[in-house]
């Protein structure tokens, strides 16, 4: 069989579920708008989703044939276009009567193109346009204002009755929800989305689509040579679900049949020919075992494969090296995009990603959740939520680790009030957490926070004071930058040679200004002042210039 007919059959539409859904829909749509007398009908979806090939799709179900008229001969009242990366007036106007086999005369403007435009649709009997990649009036660098773009399309609509059938990226959304004229004109956007691998029906239809594509294959005389459940994994992670994609990928492969059988390596290399994966994980490569093998698809058993403990299993990277005969699994923990087997089977395009980097596998998370979940306990107090146990609470990567580890193990239990919630949003009992932060801290120093906290100062005071070196303290690495922590005796020390002013002005029932007023009338300096614009904050008075207030 030769590949010009492979490619033909394949390039044959399908009508799976969501297509056929979405035509459905905007046909009714725009039977109803013309009732309505013209409106606009946005049709909206991702890239490779089908929306080109549904246009042409419905034109030939709606359209019918236009009269004659001055030697033109207009083979459908369905026409359709498409507008110009970063147009213009003259050039959107252009786009639409291009869009009915006209260019228009050179020199004229946009006013007259416009008018042009007009005429040729109520003589020719046009009902609907359709323009394609109406998404470029809402990209960046085009030339025409958000206001401008929707008043031709509501003068197309209000002068001439026709109605416009808007196709491209959902980003066009953002000016039909700015505009209110064009807004108000409008029919509900009709969506053509990827399918989702989360949602059991979808993940039957998109294998169901796939299985179309092979059955047509398969009628040309053509034989698989794979697991075709694994293949349509594999297919839906390179495709997110955009059957457009999965067809893409299938032209590459029967470029490479040898013999009328279709292999996994085929697939595999035309997904990693005919797409930009270099950002992706790569779907295609194998996990374990050699082409012909069952894929693993289950952690535990890839564990035990590989000869590691239960739970030891990191996420595998996708260039993973496995020497078969001695099953010594090799992978890199540092990848930035890895993907367990687990996820692939799932259609998750990338491993979930965990805050606390405890968690090494999907089945492990899941588990870990159960486990917290049956432990709960009834107890009252303040509680913290498990999100917010970060390094933005303790500096002591140490103490944050052992704490996290006893909830894990169940030291550390979770409230009753945490049964329904998601794992982030569990609560813990405050004195529980703050218990095993200090017992586990290297030292018993304080933050900034800690001391803010103690004394009733600012934070911000704080830490200024600590840069400045008037109260002493050392530093400690906290994410990109310092923090820096406070010893009892450093700031006992600091607190016998400095008072804040604010202090002062508080038990005085005064305010900071009016004493540094009195202040620099007697000559007395603040220091470690934290300058913000026009104002200040968190001066110092030393102890001993007060004393001079009673000689």
């Amino acid at each position: 069989m030769s590949h010009q007919a492979l490619k033909a059959v394949l390039e044959q539409t399908i009508h799976h579920t969501l297509y056929q859904k979405a035509r459905n829909e905007l046909i009714e749509t725009i039977a109803l708008a013309q009732k309505l007398g013209g409106s606009i009908v946005p049709f909206l979806g991702p890239t490779r989703c089908g929306k080109s090939r549904m246009l042409e799709d419905i034109r030939g179900e709606l359209g019918r044939p236009t009269k004659e008229l001055e030697g033109w001969v207009y083979d459908s009242d369905f026409a359709i276009g498409s507008i110009p990366n970063k147009p213009n007036d003259k050039m959107l106007v252009r786009s639409m009567l291009a869009s009915l086999g006209l260019n228009g005369k050179r020199g004229l403007s946009a006013s007259e193109i416009e008018a042009q435009l007009y005429r040729e649709i109520t003589s020719k009997g046009i009902q609907v346009i359709a323009l394609d990649e109406c998404n470029h009036c809402a990209e960046r660098g085009h030339h025409l204002s958000k206001r401008g773009v929707t008043d031709h399309f509501k003068r197309l609509v209000d002068n001439t009755g026709v109605t416009l059938v808007l196709c491209g990226l959902p980003k066009f959304q953002k000016i039909l929800d700015e505009i209110e004229q064009c807004r108000d004109r409008s029919m509900k956007t009709i969506q053509i989305l990827p399918y989702s691998w989360s949602l059991e029906e979808e993940k039957t239809n998109f294998a169901g689509a796939i299985a179309t594509a092979f059955g047509h294959l398969q009628d040309l005389g053509v034989s698989f040579d794979f697991d075709s459940q694994e293949v349509v994994v594999r297919l839906y992670g390179v495709s997110g679900g955009r059957i457009g994609v999965v067809m893409r990928v299938l032209h590459g492969a029967v470029g490479f049949i040898n013999n009328n059988v279709l292999t996994y390596e085929s697939i595999a290399r035309s997904a990693k020919t005919v797409l930009q994966a270099q950002h992706r994980p790569d779907f295609f490569a194998d996990l374990g075992y050699r082409y012909g093998r069952p894929l693993i698809e289950n952690i535990s058993d890839l564990e035990r494969a590989c000869r590691l403990t239960q739970g030891e299993l990191a996420a595998i990277a996708p260039e993973a090296k496995t020497d078969v005969a001695s099953l010594d699994w090799q992978y890199d923990r540092r990848w930035s995009d890895p993907v367990c087997p687990e996820c692939l089977a799932n259609g998750h395009l990338y491993h979930q990603s965990w805050r606390h980097g405890l968690v090494t596998a999907c089945h492990t998370l899941i588990e870990l959740v159960s486990r917290i979940r049956r432990k709960a306990t009834d107890a009252g107090g303040d509680t913290v939520a498990f999100s917010d146990l970060t390094l933005r609470r303790t500096t002591d990567k140490i103490a944050l680790k052992k704490l996290l580890e006893l909830i894990c193990e169940g030291t550390v239990q979770a409230t009753l009030a945490s049964l329904d919630a998601k794992l982030a949003d569990f609560r813990f009992l405050k004195s529980d957490v703050e218990y095993v932060l200090k017992s586990e801290r290297h030292s018993l120093d304080w933050t900034a926070n800690d001391v803010a906290k103690l004394t009733g100062w600012k934070a911000q005071s704080v830490t200024h004071w600590c840069k400045e070196g008037l109260l002493e303290s050392r530093t400690v690495s906290h994410g990109i930058g310092v923090s820096f922590l406070v010893s009892p005796m450093q700031l006992a020390a600091f607190q016998s040679e400095f008072v804040p002013l604010g202090t002062i002005a508080k038990s005085r029932n005064t305010t900071s200004r009016k004493l540094l007023s009195g202040l620099a009338k007697r000559g007395i300096k603040t220091h470690g002042a934290v300058i913000e614009g026009k104002t200040s904050r968190g001066h110092l008075v030393k102890l001993r210039d007060l004393a001079t207030l009673a000689d």
